[in-house]
């Protein structure tokens, strides 16, 4: 009850590896087994802009959109499974290039909640966008703020790929 005070994702941090977690963080279910073995011990980079948002915000204004803008329970398992199957990675679902506007609808399509935050996180699209043109990358985020990560970023280039996030800041 305490980390659901302290903020939706906390209880993220509380569990030894990958979760489903659902509603405000109070719903939480374990991945089973044979998906979860799939995301063990694989590197992930997580990023966070210097500027933040406001989730109570962002769900405001999603909420508003009544719900038309929330996926359906079944959507979201189907899109779990699809994503378990390709072992996180996104980039083979876009199904080649896409422009700016395509990837806008096809993040918003892992996380409902992200055309709220990238309308007051104006940097989040063109940066993310970036990482997917100059590497191929379809960076996530993390839950409903601006966090985001990317499972298995690429040894070799690190550190360009990591100045070029942080030329975004």
């Amino acid at each position: 009850v305490l980390a659901q005070q302290l903020g939706a994702d906390v209880p993220l941090f509380l569990y030894p590896g990958p979760i489903e977690m659902r509603g405000l963080g109070e719903c939480i279910m374990p991945l089973p087994a044979e998906v979860r073995s799939r995301f063990l011990h694989r590197p992930v980079l997580i990023f966070k802009p210097t500027v933040g948002s406001d989730t109570a915000q962002a769900f405001a204004r999603m909420g508003a959109q009544g719900p038309s803008a929330y996926c359906s329970v079944a959507q979201a398992q189907a899109d779990l499974a699809l994503w378990a199957s390709q072992e996180g990675r996104l980039a083979p679902l876009l199904g080649g290039r896409a422009g700016p506007d395509a990837f806008h609808s096809f993040l918003a399509r892992w996380n409902t909640l992200w055309p709220f935050v990238a309308l007051e996180v104006p940097i989040l699209l063109p940066l993310l966008y970036a990482l997917y043109c100059e590497y191929g990358l379809v960076p996530q985020m993390s839950g409903s703020g601006t966090a985001c990560f990317l499972l298995d970023p690429p040894a070799e280039g690190l550190t360009e790929l990591v100045a070029l996030i942080r030329s975004f800041w």
